[in-house]
């Protein structure tokens, strides 16, 4: 059972990192919040990214009303800025 907690504790650190250096400026995210459904998070795009004194990206500061969020608190949609994903939406979204 120690060893599960480990390796559980692992994964979890790995996964922070690589969501704060996915994060660009100008990328759209979901605002994470604890009790509504994932469905119901709001957008928002960022703006400018603050980088903490071990130069890793820690708060991003938000369109919505310049509100800043941690990292750790902000889901990135998996469509790039530079459009490389918007092509596939567009072509599902004229299926029936």
């Amino acid at each position: 059972m120690v060893e599960r907690t480990l390796i559980t504790t692992a994964h979890l650190s790995l996964r922070d990192n690589q969501n704060s250096s996915k994060i660009r400026i100008g990328d759209v995210v979901l605002l994470q919040e604890a009790v509504p459904p994932r469905s119901t998070w709001k957008r928002a795009q960022v703006e400018e990214l603050i980088l903490g004194r071990d130069e890793k990206v820690r708060i991003c500061v938000l369109r919505t009303n310049r509100r800043t969020r941690p990292v750790q608190l902000v889901v990135p949609l998996e469509v790039d800025q530079d459009g490389e994903g918007v092509a596939s939406l567009n072509s599902t979204s004229n299926l029936k």
